[in-house]
């Protein structure tokens, strides 16, 4: 072979191992740099969560930790007398409750017993009505002691109180007892648990919660189910309705009703929820059904199957505004001269003494008759709603909707009126803790709904807000627990409502469908149009590598 033909061939050689070496780096950075990184940018990105610990949620018992501290007044009972009757206290109240359904809350009493303090003996010894001296000791207290409780136990000769255990509107209870305290025990701890905690309604709300269908359990659970469901902010809208401004010119002082009959009211339940007041006056709106008269009463009759219709014609016209916080309305229906006398009759077609009703968890309505226009009046007529009637309707279907317990009170034991703030602050206690149980079984039930969910479709997005919020959940959760176990039933809640606002606002999170409508077969009807044209010659490259390669190797065999 001459040299120039061996250069020939020896160029040719080097210029196809160039080749060989060229397609091997791009079939090298294909698969070690292009892959990869198409995994990498194509994977669809979940934060870690903590599923574990939202498995275990469900199985956390809730457990309430309640401080009772009983002052004794008479100041000639012996420290071992009152160690007894603090022991056998106790006991009475920790027998365990007895229930239908889920298992019921935990309730553990820390029982205290001493005597009076002097600036509490200097209270007493003033004192002129039970009423005045509820106030006077709640006075001395220098925070709220949200879900703590006291019981004095007065001598038989006081004339303060009867022989009823008396309740009063703040965080005080009265009882009666001679030298042997052991007497009252039983009636003590049934007032307490019974009425006080009222541990009844608590359990109810887990069941209903939870999801209980027993025909025992939603009777019970009955107020529970009128109630609106926990949340941290609620709007109230006060409206005036007078379908005929050209014959009645009406004017309603909400503003100082409010601030008068309801401020105070929503003062006391500040922990509980955030109130948005907003009023409004409506003109022209009927109540979409015709009264029936009666021709024995006079009157114009609106039947309980009506109301439905009415609210539903009503809350068409009603304005609305930018919320997502549930909304409860209470209307003023100024009847028409035509309709008055215009009364709601119940099932019996007797008139209702508050001439109202109430819609589960929507709100209510008030109708207010107006005076029949007498013959040359000027018109429009003046009229002034009365407003202490209606706000006192009003306030009651406020509580219900709520859900303060209003249940009665049984023959022994007597309680203060609530005053001014329309609720009583044992009252409150109960709502917190029912609220509270609210607050956790649905804050577990939407985490673990959530995981169920991301467990089983794997190409929705978890992004890092979702992540935290989804632990803030979890972690307030477990705090919560904590914190009821431990008797601080304030900051209890709050964590409580903190952990149901982290869960819904993760499960309802806009970005978890992000990917959710893009699946597997959309992914191949876009990639594959892509890598097809890339992947084939670099396939074909690698056969003709494989036989470089062989006849390489024989060449240096040779």
């Amino acid at each position: 072979m001459s040299a120039s033909t061996k250069r020939v061939v020896e160029t040719a050689s080097q210029e196809k191992a160039a080749q060989v070496y060229a397609v091997l780096g791009f079939a090298i950075i294909c698969v070690a740099i292009g892959v990869p990184l198409w995994w990498k940018t194509t994977t669809v990105y979940r934060v870690a969560l903590p599923f574990d610990k939202i498995a275990s949620l469900s199985t956390k018992q809730i457990r309430y930790t309640i401080d009772i501290a009983v002052v004794v007044t008479n100041d000639k009972i012996k420290r071992h007398d009152l160690e007894e009757f603090r022991r056998r206290l106790s006991t009475t109240l920790s027998a365990e409750f007895v229930g239908v359904g889920a298992q019921p809350p935990s309730f553990q009493y820390k029982v205290v017993v001493r005597h009076l303090y002097e600036d509490e003996q200097m209270l007493f010894n003033k004192a002129i009505s039970l009423r005045d001296l509820d106030d006077g000791l709640t006075a001395l207290k220098v925070l709220d002691e949200y879900g703590s409780y006291t019981v004095y136990v007065l001598s038989q000769t006081s004339q303060l109180l009867g022989e009823k255990i008396h309740l009063g509107r703040h965080r005080n209870l009265f009882a009666k007892s001679d030298k042997d305290l052991n007497g009252i025990v039983t009636l003590l701890a049934s007032t307490v648990r019974r009425n006080v905690v009222n541990e009844q309604a608590v359990y109810e709300m887990l069941n209903l919660t939870g999801g209980a269908s027993t025909l025992e359990s939603l009777e019970l659970a009955k107020e529970s189910m009128r109630a609106v469901k926990s949340t941290s902010q609620y709007d109230i809208v006060f409206s005036l309705i007078n379908p005929n401004p050209r014959q009645l010119r009406a004017s309603w002082g909400i503003e100082e009703a409010i601030d008068t009959y309801l401020r105070r009211f929503l003062a006391k339940l500040s922990l509980f929820a955030d109130f948005r007041i907003e009023s409004q006056v409506l003109y022209n709106v009927e109540l979409g059904v015709r009264p029936k008269h009666n021709g024995q009463t006079s009157l114009n009759e609106l039947q309980q199957d009506d109301l439905p219709h009415t609210i539903n014609h009503i809350e068409t016209r009603l304005a609305s505004y930018v919320s997502t916080n549930p909304t409860l309305h209470f209307i003023v229906y100024l009847a028409t001269d035509q309709d008055s006398p215009l009364h709601i009759v119940n099932s019996d077609g007797k008139p209702l003494a508050s001439n109202a009703f109430l819609s589960p968890r929507w709100g209510g309505l008030v109708l207010q008759n107006v005076p029949r226009l007498l013959p040359n009046t000027t018109l429009p007529q003046s009229f002034t709603v009365n407003m202490q009637v209606v706000m006192s309707v009003f306030l009651s279907q406020l509580r219900l909707l709520l859900g303060i317990n209003t249940k009665e009170m049984p023959a022994d034991i007597e309680r203060d009126p609530p005053g001014m703030s329309g609720v009583r602050d044992w009252e409150v206690d109960v709502l917190l803790r029912q609220r509270a149980v609210e607050n956790l079984v649905t804050a577990t039930q939407t985490l673990q709904s959530l995981a169920e969910l991301l467990k089983k479709i794997s190409n929705i997005v978890i992004n890092d807000d979702v992540g935290e919020k989804v632990k803030l959940a979890t972690e307030s959760i477990e705090q919560a627990h904590l914190l009821f176990s431990e008797g601080d039933m304030k900051k209890g809640f709050l964590m409580s409502r903190q952990g149901l606002t982290a869960a819904e606002q993760a499960f309802f999170d806009p970005s978890l469908l992000a990917l959710l409508y893009f699946p597997d077969d959309q992914k191949f009807a876009i990639y594959i149009p892509l890598f097809l044209p890339i992947s084939i010659p670099v396939i074909l490259s690698l056969k003709h590598l494989k036989y470089f390669f062989r006849r390489d190797a024989k060449e240096k065999t040779a």
